[in-house]
């Protein structure tokens, strides 16, 4: 199991535009997502959306991220995502426990939906930055 763990505000800019924040003295875990990692881990108390239920969560919808991004994953398999004035679009595929994601430029990235045993949701990026989601609809 990854940590991040912050003692100060600590924001790195990611891939697509998005900017990942961990707020202040926060220490949140981050499962290393891979194939084998079962949807509920006796071993850990978060779980992966996987599967139907991963596309039940985001299919067809819009996800606000805490950061103000907003993840739109179409009914038709289009994505696109905006964050201050910038909009990127491509397609999505789910995969497992991943939604992975190309852009028109090119560039691919696979990220993952993570509850916490807090109720608590998050998108997990490739390299294991959480960003939490504010809304689904």
């Amino acid at each position: 199991m990854k940590y991040i763990i912050s003692h100060a505000a600590v924001c790195t800019a990611m891939s697509f535009g998005l900017l990942a924040c961990v707020p202040t003295g926060q220490s949140i875990p981050v499962p290393q997502s891979s194939p084998g990692f079962a949807e509920n881990s006796s071993a850990s108390s978060e779980t992966f959306y996987v599967g139907t239920r991963l596309r039940s969560l985001i299919h067809g919808k819009s996800v606000q991220l805490e950061n103000g991004a907003v993840l739109k994953y179409g009914s038709d398999w289009k994505f696109e995502s905006s964050q201050n004035n910038q909009r990127l679009t491509g397609t999505y595929r789910l995969d497992g426990d991943q939604v992975c994601v190309v852009v028109s430029s090119g560039s691919s990235r696979c990220d993952s939906y993570l509850e916490d045993s807090s109720g608590n949701l998050y998108l997990v990026d490739g390299d294991g930055i959480l960003f939490q989601v504010r809304s689904i609809e």
